[in-house]
């Protein structure tokens, strides 16, 4: 039987990206010399998620925890899908 919790993975990779999202963003307010990377952080977030999500995915199957693993990648396709869809929705 599969243990943790699929809501459990959600959060945890929302919580992530929330926490990314604000270094990000303090980056991209802070300077004048710290803007470029901000910016290619705050506009890449579905893309630069697998940097962390891919080794917490790992971790999570490794302890038996398939259901919270199945959550964290439910939540970073949605992530995904939704920067994509404002890349399109930006680029008419």
């Amino acid at each position: 039987m599969s243990k943790g919790s699929i809501i459990a993975g959600l959060f945890l990779c929302w919580l992530l990206n929330l926490s990314y999202a604000l270094i990000a963003w303090l980056l991209f307010v802070t300077n004048e010399r710290t803007l470029p990377t901000g910016l290619i952080l705050l506009t890449g977030i579905g893309v630069f998620q697998v940097t962390y999500a891919v080794p917490i995915y790992r971790l999570l199957k490794r302890r038996g925890k398939a259901r919270t693993a199945l959550g964290l990648v439910i939540a970073a396709w949605i992530t995904a899908v939704l920067n994509l869809g404002a890349w399109l929705f930006h680029s008419r």
